[in-house]
């Protein structure tokens, strides 16, 4: 230990100290001008309702240059997400509206227009299924099976339905 504290204090640890110190710095220098500088580019813009009303909590997503970035619209309707300069494809999306997109918008360092979406009302799809219900298929099935005759004479019961009807108990005893 007393050794230890005699090179401190003298010269040669300080001499040590400096040249540790100097190197440290100058690497962090050579560092610094080796990488590239990028300014950092962003997307900003606004997404309304058709009647120019702004939409809280759109989801606002960006792809491109490899990856993709997600955030929400704020109360105004107002969005902006800091990217890399270059080119990305937009997409906005909200519950009961269509999707919006937008491709090759740039994100630049540089002051640029917002974007500007309205979004509109999706449109409602509505489907109808029409069928017989299962105990009705089943009384068609067991009726066509029952009637099933080659040349009309000479009963043929080797036909059967591949996906048949489940048969009820008043069926079943009929049959």
């Amino acid at each position: 230990m007393r050794s230890i504290l005699k090179k401190v204090a003298s010269g040669e640890a300080a001499l040590v100290v400096r040249s540790v110190l100097w190197f440290t710095i100058l690497a962090l220098l050579c560092g610094a001008q080796s990488s590239p500088a990028q300014e950092a580019g962003s997307i900003r813009g606004k997404v309304t309702d058709s009647s120019g009303a702004p939409i809280f909590g759109a989801v606002v997503t960006v792809e491109g240059g490899g990856g993709s970035s997600t955030t929400v619209t704020d109360m105004e309707g107002a969005f902006q997400i800091s990217l890399p300069p270059g080119n990305f494809n937009v997409r906005i999306s909200v519950s009961g509206m269509s999707e919006w997109t937008a491709e090759s918008v740039a994100a630049s360092a540089a002051d640029t227009k917002p974007l500007l979406a309205v979004m509109q009302l999706a449109p409602t799809v509505t489907s109808v299924t029409v069928g017989l219900s299962p105990e009705e298929l089943a009384e068609e099935q067991v009726k066509g099976e029952t009637q099933q005759r080659v040349a009309g004479i000479i009963p043929n019961y080797f036909v059967a339905y591949d996906n048949a009807a489940p048969l009820s108990a008043r069926q079943k005893s009929t049959l």
